[in-house]
């Protein structure tokens, strides 16, 4: 899902795919399967491979309204982020928002850091 919106007025628009727009039939799913386990024989490999080429070429030449659910919407934003300076966390040097920092044993950590 991908939604986009304009911080002055609320509104945008928000794009989903569809349930199922990208299904594979049955014999596809299986090959696909029968790949993944490293059993498959080369005919359905070979098999598989026509299958695939011609969902993906299917899918491509979909439209876009057989493919997604467009929508107008509007909601309310939150206000926009305080920006602060960064500052270097003091294990892995990354830049990091001061604020997102924590102190542990001394130090000021980033939150990889602080979890690692």
């Amino acid at each position: 899902m991908l939604t986009l919106l304009s911080r002055k007025t609320g509104n945008g628009v928000r794009v989903a795919l569809k349930a199922g727009a990208l299904e594979l039939n049955e014999e596809h799913r299986q090959l696909m399967d029968s790949i993944r386990e490293e059993d498959a024989t080369d005919a359905e490999k070979a098999r598989f491979q026509e299958l695939h080429l011609r969902r993906s070429r299917d899918i491509m030449e979909n439209t876009d309204e057989a493919l997604f659910d467009v929508r107008e919407i509007h909601e309310d934003l939150p206000p926009k982020a305080q920006i602060e300076p960064s500052i270097s966390c003091d294990r892995c040097g990354e830049p990091t928002m001061a604020s997102k920092l924590s102190a542990k044993d001394g130090m000021q950590l980033c939150c990889g850091c602080l979890e690692g």
